[in-house]
């Protein structure tokens, strides 16, 4: 069965995605691809992102006229309308009818962002790069001994030729880094900027970040998988388990399975 008759669009609003988006017009030769979703890990559940296909040449290339991107039988981008961030993220938003929140597929999406950022913070310092920062926090004895090798201060063994006045300063330098560090990360790990926290709240805004907090950061050593992104529901078993075309796997595998999220000792029977 082709994946656009098992996904679930109840989440997309057609009238709106016809009003603001124009019919597919393909050029020659070309195809939509049979791979759905660009850029669209840990988006919510149904999110505009999961349905999109790129449009190719027969050659595999991009369409020299026509429309490169689609969704929903309808064009949203062309070669006359390249690729724009904004504009496309304003598009999903406007289209977009989030389900309520204690929809099981809510539930799932909301347990795997909090399981992928695990102990992350939006930090207000950004990367070398110059990208929004992220904090990990608490510390690890391997973040610590970073914080002192970027404050170039010497991270290797003591030489024992080193002087008792030397070794003594040293170390009071390596301390200080640290503690100005750590006092400056509990300030910044707060509920409001734990990244899954505001992950949520980008949907469900009335959602408090305490509670968030105290309800979904837990140890749990499995995520839920990945059913939750286009299906209406979960796999009733491991066996029923049969992700769409074109997932990593074809079905349910011994152990944790990563669409059903199901764990079993062994593969299920009629599993390739």
């Amino acid at each position: 069965m082709r994946p656009d008759q098992t996904f679930d669009y109840s989440t997309i609003d057609t009238a709106a995605l016809t009003e603001r988006s124009r019919p597919i017009t393909l050029g020659p030769g070309c195809r939509a691809s049979d791979h759905y979703g660009s850029r669209c890990y840990l988006d919510a559940p149904g999110y505009p992102s999961y349905f999109v296909r790129h449009v190719y040449s027969a050659s595999g290339n991009e369409p020299r006229s026509g429309s490169t991107v689609i969704l929903m039988g309808r064009e949203i981008e062309a070669v006359d309308t390249p690729y724009n961030p904004d504009a496309r993220a304003e598009l999903y938003r406007a289209i977009y009818r989030p389900l309520p929140f204690e929809h099981a597929r809510v539930q799932a999406w909301i347990a795997k962002t909090f399981q992928h950022f695990r102990r992350c913070y939006r930090d207000a310092k950004p990367d070398k790069y110059g990208r929004p920062g992220m904090l990990i926090y608490p510390y690890s004895d391997h973040d610590r001994a970073l914080q002192v090798i970027d404050a170039h201060i010497l991270d290797k063994p003591e030489d024992p030729r080193w002087s008792d006045t030397y070794r003594a300063e040293l170390m009071a330098k390596r301390a200080a880094v640290i503690d100005a560090e750590e006092t400056r990360a509990a300030a910044i790990a707060i509920p409001e900027n734990y990244l899954a926290v505001r992950a949520v709240r980008e949907i469900y805004p009335d959602q408090a970040p305490a509670a968030l907090m105290a309800r979904y950061v837990t140890g749990d050593k499995y995520g839920p998988g990945d059913w939750w992104e286009r299906e209406a529901a979960r796999p009733a078993s491991p066996e029923a388990c049969r992700p769409y075309e074109g997932y990593v796997v074809p079905g349910h595998r011994a152990g944790w399975c990563q669409y059903c999220g199901y764990v079993t000792e062994s593969t299920p029977a009629g599993v390739r």
